[in-house]
C-alpha cells in the first residue's frame, strides 16, 4: 500500500520525457518539464516506472535531463540501469551551446543523426542506439563564413568514435566571394576513426585477427546551382580511404523547397561507386551493434570489409519535410545494384504540437534486407514509437513501444520494451 501511495504522489509530483529516438527535430530553445509514471515490461518482465525530463534554454546555453527509475514489484530499482558511475552521468540527455547550423554550435550528452560532411564516411550515426545503451559524447560545428571545422567523439567512458571536418571556401576569401552561387564553392577534409578495442576484430579468438584502428579519411567538393527564397539546390562530389582497404566516391544534387505555409520539403540523390572492400557511410545509425559481437554468434563491421572483396554500385535517396504543420517525417533508403540484401533503410515520423489531442511519433532502422516484405520485419532493425492522447494541454495518456537492444556481459541481446505512461506536461517562460 506505501509502495502505490509513493507512485501515485510521484504521477503528479515528477514530469516525464520520452526516450530519445534518431530524428532531426530534437525542440532544442524551450523550458519545459515533462514527466510521469507508468509500467514498463522488459522482455515480459514488469517494473513501475517514474520519469523526469526536463528542458531548460538560457539564451544561447540549454541542457535536458532524461531520468527514469524502474522498480521492480519487490519495490527495488532495475539494478541494470545503474550498474556504475557512468550509469548516473547518462541521464543528461545534453549540454548544448548554440543550435545546429549557427555559427557556433557545442554539445554534450547524446548524439542522435549525426553526419560528417556529405555522409560518405559518417552518415546518421548515433551513440545511443537504445536507452540502455546510451553513451555520453560531444559534437561541435564553427563555421567563420570562408573556414570552419565540424567533429564529434563518441563516449567520454572509454576509446570510441572519433571524426572531424574541416572545410574551406575559397572563393570567399577574395572579391569573387561576392558573385551569386560561385562564392558559395565548398572543398572539405574530413579524417574519422575508430579508437574502440573491438574495433578492428576480424575473427574472434582463439584464432584471433585484429586489424587495430579503423581509420577513414575523405575529401568533398559542393557547389550551389540554385539559390531562391523557396529554393536552393547543390551537387556535390565526394571520396573516402577506408586506411588499409578499399575506397569509393559518390556525386549526389539535394533539393530544399520551402513553401512558406503549407510545405518545406528537402530531398538528396546519390550514385556511389563502391570499391572492393569498402563499405559506405561505414559509420551509420547501427554502427555501435554493428562494431563487435562476441562468440558464439560472432559477427564485426570489419569481418565485413574483409569478406567484401568485389566493388558495388548503389543509390542513396533521402527525403525529409513538413506538410502543412501537421505532419513532420524523414526518410531514407540505399540500395546496391547486385546485392539485394545489404539494403539500409531509416524512417521517422511525428505529429508537431499544432495537431490538438494526438501525440504520436516513430522511428524505425532496418539493414540487411532484400525487398519490401523484408524491410519491414522486426529481427534486424530498431524500432521505438510512441501514440498518446492529451485530453488536457497539461497531460498525456501515452504507450511506448520499443524493440532494440541492450548489452549484457559484453555480448548484444535482444530487448522489447512496453510502457504505457501518464505524463504531465508543463512549458514555461
Amino acid at each position: 500500500m506505501r509502495r502505490c501511495i509513493f507512485l501515485l504522489v510521484t504521477m503528479f509530483l515528477v514530469p516525464h520525457a520520452f526516450s530519445q529516438m534518431n530524428v532531426p527535430w530534437d525542440d532544442y530553445g524551450r523550458n519545459i518539464l515533462t514527466g510521469g509514471a507508468g509500467i514498463s515490461w522488459i522482455n515480459s518482465q514488469p517494473y513501475y516506472l517514474v520519469n523526469f525530463s526536463p528542458e531548460l534554454a538560457f539564451g544561447k546555453f540549454g541542457a535536458g535531463l532524461d531520468v527514469n527509475l524502474r522498480f521492480s514489484q519487490d519495490g527495488k530499482i532495475r539494478s541494470e540501469d545503474f550498474k556504475n558511475a557512468y550509469d548516473y552521468f547518462r541521464m543528461i540527455r545534453y549540454i548544448r551551446y548554440g543550435m545546429k547550423r549557427e555559427p557556433v554550435y557545442v554539445r554534450l550528452g547524446s548524439l542522435s543523426m549525426a553526419t560528417l560532411g556529405y555522409g560518405l564516411i559518417m552518415q546518421w550515426y548515433t551513440n545511443r542506439p537504445s536507452y540502455e545503451y546510451r553513451k555520453i559524447g560531444a559534437e561541435f560545428a564553427l563555421d567563420f563564413g570562408m573556414a570552419g571545422v565540424e567533429g564529434l567523439y563518441s563516449d567520454f567512458d572509454r576509446p570510441g568514435v572519433a571524426g572531424a571536418r574541416g572545410f574551406i571556401r575559397p572563393l570567399k576569401i577574395g572579391s569573387a566571394g561576392d558573385i551569386p552561387l560561385l562564392g558559395g564553392l565548398e572543398t572539405g577534409l574530413t579524417v574519422a576513426a575508430d579508437f574502440h578495442s573491438d574495433a578492428g576484430i576480424i575473427s574472434p579468438p582463439p584464432a584471433l585477427r585484429d586489424t587495430g584502428r579503423i581509420t577513414i579519411i575523405g575529401a568533398d567538393i559542393g557547389f550551389p546551382i540554385l539559390n531562391m527564397p523557396w529554393l536552393n539546390s547543390s551537387i556535390y562530389l565526394q571520396g573516402a580511404k577506408i586506411v588499409n582497404f578499399g575506397s569509393g566516391t559518390a556525386v549526389g544534387i539535394d533539393f530544399n523547397v520551402d513553401l512558406s505555409g503549407f510545405a518545406r520539403t528537402g530531398v538528396k540523390i546519390e550514385r556511389r561507386f563502391n570499391g572492393e572492400h569498402f563499405i559506405p557511410s561505414y559509420f551509420g545509425p547501427f554502427y555501435e551493434l554493428e562494431r563487435f559481437q562476441p562468440p558464439p554468434h560472432f559477427k564485426s563491421k570489419a569481418s565485413l570489409l574483409v569478406a567484401d572483396s568485389l566493388s558495388s554500385r548503389g543509390i542513396y535517396g533521402e527525403l525529409r519535410g513538413n506538410i502543412i504543420g501537421a505532419i513532420e517525417f524523414v526518410g531514407a533508403l540505399q540500395t546496391f545494384d547486385d546485392r539485394p540484401g545489404e539494403s539500409q533503410l531509416h524512417l521517422g515520423a511525428r505529429l508537431p504540437q499544432s495537431v490538438p489531442s494526438v501525440y504520436a511519433e516513430a522511428a524505425y532502422d532496418k539493414t540487411h534486407f532484400a525487398n519490401f516484405r523484408e524491410a519491414f520485419t522486426l529481427p534486424g532493425s530498431l524500432l521505438t514509437a510512441i501514440v498518446g492522447y492529451k485530453p488536457y494541454p497539461f497531460l498525456l495518456l501515452s504507450v511506448l513501444y520499443e524493440w532494440t537492444f541492450t548489452e549484457e556481459n559484453g555480448k548484444l541481446k535482444r530487448q522489447e520494451r512496453i510502457e504505457p505512461r501518464i505524463s504531465f506536461i508543463y512549458t514555461f517562460e
